[in-house]
C-alpha cells in the first residue's frame, strides 16, 4: 500500500494514547474526512483515544467511527466514554449500528459500531 500511486493511507504503529498526539503535532495539515477508533477499551484510553482523534478532522467534513458501542459488556465496550463525550458536546452521535451474535456459550456478545461528527468549535478537553 505504501508505494502504490496516490496512495493516501500512513500506518502509525504504536499506543494510540501516545501516537496519534504526536502524529497530529508532526502533521499539522493533515486532516482526515473519515476517523476510525478503534482503541483501548478502558474508560480513560477510549475517552483519550475519541479526544486525540478530534485533532484530526476536518473541519469541512469528516465522519467519527467508533468500534465496540450498542453494547453490554465492560472492559469490551466504550459506551461509557463516548456518553461522556456526548454530554461534553464534543460529539454528536448521527447513526448507530449493531450487531447481534448469539452464541452456546455466551463468548460472543451484542455490539456495534457509533458514527458521530466532532464539535470543532469547541476546545479541546
Amino acid at each position: 500500500i505504501k508505494n502504490a500511486p496516490g496512495t493516501r493511507l500512513t500506518v502509525v504503529k504504536g499506543f494510540s494514547t501516545l501516537t496519534v498526539r504526536k502524529f497530529a503535532a508532526d502533521n499539522p495539515d493533515v486532516k482526515c474526512d473519515l476517523l476510525i477508533v478503534d482503541g483501548g477499551h478502558e474508560f480513560k484510553v477510549a475517552e483519550k483515544d475519541i479526544n486525540n482523534m478530534k485533532m484530526l478532522a476536518n473541519p469541512d467534513f469528516h465522519v467519527v467511527a467508533i468500534d465496540d458501542t450498542n453494547c453490554w459488556q465492560a472492559g469490551v465496550c466504550v459506551d461509557g466514554a463516548v456518553q461522556e463525550q456526548q454530554e461534553r458536546l464534543q460529539i454528536k452521535a448521527f447513526y448507530a449500528l449493531g450487531e447481534v451474535r448469539h452464541s452456546k456459550d455466551k463468548r460472543e456478545m451484542d455490539r456495534g459500531v457509533s458514527l458521530f461528527h466532532y464539535d470543532l468549535r469547541l476546545p479541546m478537553p
